[in-house]
């Protein structure tokens, strides 16, 4: 695997995905619709965890001081065993394929794969740096994950987070938007800052994946 062209790439985008904690300083979006969210934050958050397995799809427009802009498709697996990301560019050409189970991780770009006993650790040794990769996918669900520090809007949901890595990168979060789906308020925008990196995440669809398929995954606007 051609190592310098990957990590352009992954740091763009993976690691965009994962670096992930976004940037506090807007506020959600207000739902006016009659779907408010009624629960407690205990009872809002035991649901969110018992929300397996589940499928992203969505968008991701990531902008670098280093590595410059970047746009792509992704589709998002997580299930009891691990998760799987992939990440699309036009006509829903795969660009690169995240894997972990319990069996160790994997990362396939065109140019190759490369494996090791989890992602985090490819990822570090591929960027440089530490990745939560783990955390995000509580993130991604509206969960805290290991957040010390956060914001909740009238509603009960997170708004804004920051998070210290395990190599003291600090990661900034900010929920913008939500969503409505199977009566769980999922985030639908959020936007992620660290070390020069700006990350906007827009999830449009949520489902219930029964598992993680190796076959190419549909995305909105490819296919079915």
């Amino acid at each position: 695997m051609n190592k310098t062209y990957f990590k352009k790439l992954i740091s763009a985008s993976v690691c965009s995905i994962a670096l992930a904690v976004f940037l506090g300083a807007c506020n959600v979006m207000p739902d006016t619709s009659e779907l408010v969210p009624t629960q407690t934050v205990a009872e809002r958050e035991a649901v969110l965890k018992a929300f397996l397995p589940w499928r992203a799809l969505g968008a991701i427009a990531i902008d670098s001081e280093t590595e410059g802009k970047y746009n792509a498709s992704f589709a998002w697996d997580v299930n009891a065993q691990g998760f799987e990301i992939k990440l699309f560019g036009p006509l829903g050409v795969q660009l690169v394929h995240l894997q972990q189970n319990k069996k160790g991780a994997r990362i396939t770009d065109r140019n190759g794969t490369i494996e090791g006993q989890n992602a985090e650790a490819l990822l570090a040794d591929i960027l440089g740096t530490q990745v939560p990769i783990k955390q995000m996918q509580d993130w991604a669900v509206g969960l805290p994950g290991d957040a010390m520090e956060l914001q909740r809007d009238d509603f009960g949901r997170l708004e804004q987070m920051v998070v210290t890595g395990e190599d003291d990168t600090r990661w900034n979060i900010d929920f913008k938007r939500y969503s409505v789906f199977e009566e769980m308020h999922l985030p639908k925008t959020v936007v992620v800052e660290s070390d020069g990196v700006k990350i906007d995440l827009s999830f449009k669809k949520w489902s219930r994946a029964e598992a993680v398929d190796n076959g190419r995954l549909s995305i909105p606007g490819v296919g079915t």
